[in-house]
């Protein structure tokens, strides 16, 4: 059985799911344009394939990529690796069809910790704020 961590190893992985839905709706953003592989948009995939696909496809990241993506393309392969633990942790939903208007999240599964993990992206469209707003009052 999966030895459970304390809570702040528990709090500190799912902020880096939290992280990855933004270089990972990036990414599926470009492909979407024809500026990258459609590859990032298949389903699911592990995140070694992730891991491959950016590295296989990094001159055209590096072209569309600003200072800022390239921070966050760089935290998305750190986390990737600290995530997965063997190469089995999977994307199996990513659900990013209206990410300028709607909700960002992802459903993944860690066969190696036993998890399935709901990951949504915080705030980053008006509605987005409007919504977090509304939670307040």
């Amino acid at each position: 059985t999966y030895d459970y961590g304390n809570l702040y190893t528990e709090v500190d992985e799912m902020l880096d799911v939290a992280l990855l839905q933004y270089p990972i709706a990036t990414l599926r953003s470009y492909a979407k344009e024809g500026k990258l592989s459609d590859q990032f948009l298949k389903l699911p995939m592990t995140f070694a394939q992730m891991d491959l696909l950016i590295h296989k496809n990094i001159e055209s990241i590096k072209e569309e990529f600003t200072e800022d993506d390239q921070l966050a393309l760089d935290a998305i392969e750190a986390t990737m690796k600290r995530q997965s633990v063997g190469d089995r942790a999977t994307i199996l939903e990513f659900n990013d069809e209206e990410a300028n208007k709607e909700l960002v999240y992802s459903v993944m599964v860690d066969p190696s910790r036993e998890r399935i993990i709901v990951g949504f992206r915080g705030s980053v469209t008006p509605k987005d704020f409007l919504v977090d707003a509304s939670a307040w009052f």
